[in-house]
């Protein structure tokens, strides 16, 4: 399962089962996910593409924050499949931010409220550009440029406006 926050594939979670369903709270378990990156990469594979699958699956759902998607390797770690894009796929208890993704450090909520206060400044959205973060964001969750022309709420906060 990859979580994708605001466009970027923030965390990953290695789900395994001895049977068919591989759902933590069904009896699966958390696999090993740098052994998984270690078997992408000798086999000649990209983790940095097999993230951007998820990346582009989570883009077909431009309006929604996050989404879980089950990323599938095929026989040989080179390619992927989505097997299902998730809207809550985010439970994820004690699981924090993959490198490089701007989530390092923070668990799957927090990356998310991270995403939300980039996206919504409380300056007027045109007198900053698109990917401006908030000021008190973390770095790496600039607004997403692939979606600046989504014309979304803007929601401002302060004394006569509130978040919806």
């Amino acid at each position: 399962r990859v979580l994708v926050v605001a466009g970027r594939a923030t965390h990953a979670v290695v789900r395994t089962s001895a049977g068919p369903l591989t759902n933590l709270h069904l009896g699966g378990a958390r696999g090993d996910l740098e052994e998984v990156r270690r078997a992408v990469e000798a086999a000649g594979g990209s983790w940095a593409d097999a993230l951007a699958v998820c990346e582009r699956a989570a883009a077909c759902f431009p309006r929604t924050l996050c989404v879980g998607v089950d990323l599938l390797p095929a026989i040989g770690w080179r390619r992927f499949a989505v097997g299902e894009v998730n809207a809550f796929g985010d439970l994820l208890p004690r699981l924090t931010g993959l490198p490089g993704s701007g989530a390092e450090g923070l668990d799957t909520y927090a990356a998310q409220v991270a995403a939300v206060l980039c996206a919504h400044s409380t300056s007027p959205p045109d007198a900053r550009p698109a990917t401006a973060p908030h000021p008190g964001a973390r770095a790496g969750f600039a607004r997403d440029p692939r979606h600046s022309s989504d014309p979304g709420p803007r929601h401002r906060t302060g004394p006569d406006h509130v978040i919806a």
